[in-house]
């Protein structure tokens, strides 16, 4: 399991101090950074064997902060891959019968609507993400139309105003968690084997309008917004901090969460079940993964985090 701490204040200052990326400067930047190397010709004077090529200043520290950067968020319960732009923390399953209007909550949000629960705190998330380089999107917008219909045809179902979708800030979402494999052994209890679950995040969610599972597409990252908050003496704290919605699946015009979905259904509030058929059971631990591109698979860095579902023990329960 993946362990949380609540102070994301470490990995905050590191990239408060430049250390952005975890995946290292781009090829011109190294070039940029890099004094000339001394010549390696030795005269006719000269002893010993040619000295090796000097590493690019800059390089080792470089490096050293980016190990001390991943170091702080596996303290916060985040893991990072290196082999893709992704990253990995705990989550739970939190309902499987009810509608939902969210996709991940901490303690603090609307536990009762959404589909995970975490204890990771949206600062750290909110620092790693900006050290994987995700970019800023757009929240949903409700543009009032032009002229406005008459209120014969609001009466008739004509909508006040335009939907425009949420755009830019490509996020992608999976989950992942393993769950034993084959029949159990009717002698010593045990299952043969086990197997990896992966995940699109769209799977696990039922649109009942269109009557199948969401249309896969990459999520908004809109980064929350900054309020005021009452707790902490009137200072500015992100929205989805203080009030513990992260993800929503349903769109809210406010703008508190750090992703949103982005397909125009979403506007449809009341809409939106988990995918019971493929979900382990609530209370379930997963690795909830995002990542700044689409994956093909789990990276196996992240695998070692993907937690285990043990099978329900008696007979299977209606869900």
């Amino acid at each position: 399991m993946i362990q949380a701490i609540k102070s994301p204040a470490l990995a905050l200052s590191l990239l408060t101090a430049g250390f952005v990326s975890l995946h290292g400067p781009s090829s011109g930047e190294a070039v940029a950074l890099a004094p000339e190397a001394p010549s390696q010709e030795t005269g006719a004077g000269d002893a010993g064997p040619p000295l090796p090529p000097q590493e690019p200043a800059g390089t080792q520290d470089g490096a050293e902060a980016q190990a001390q950067l991943a170091s702080a968020f596996r303290e916060m319960g985040i893991q990072f891959s290196t082999e893709a732009k992704a990253l990995g923390f705990s989550a739970r399953v939190e309902i499987l019968n009810e509608l939902l209007e969210y996709l991940l909550t901490t303690t603090q949000g609307a536990s009762h609507e959404t589909l995970f629960m975490t204890d990771v705190s949206p600062d750290g998330l909110t620092a790693a993400m900006l050290a994987l380089g995700v970019s800023q999107g757009s929240n949903v917008k409700y543009v009032a139309k032009d002229p406005p219909p008459t209120r014969e045809e609001v009466r008739s179902g004509v909508r006040t105003h335009d939907v425009v979708a949420p755009t830019g800030g490509e996020t992608y979402l999976y989950a992942a968690w393993r769950e034993a494999a084959g029949a159990r052994d009717p002698r010593t209890g045990e299952f043969p084997s086990e197997t990896l679950h992966f995940h699109r995040m769209e799977d696990l969610l039922l649109d009942l309008v269109r009557g199948r599972s969401m249309r896969r597409h990459p999520w908004t990252w809109i980064g929350s917004r900054m309020i005021q908050d009452p707790s902490n003496g009137g200072g500015e704290v992100l929205a989805a901090t203080s009030m513990g919605n992260l993800i929503n699946v349903a769109f809210f015009s406010q703008g508190d969460t750090l992703i949103t979905a982005a397909l125009p259904e979403c506007v449809v509030q009341t809409g939106w079940r988990p995918n019971v058929w493929l979900l382990p059971d609530r209370g379930s631990e997963v690795l909830f993964i995002m990542s700044t591109a689409e994956l093909d698979g789990l990276p196996s860095d992240l695998l070692p985090s993907v937690p285990f579902v043990p099978e329900p023990v008696g007979e299977p329960a209606p869900r």
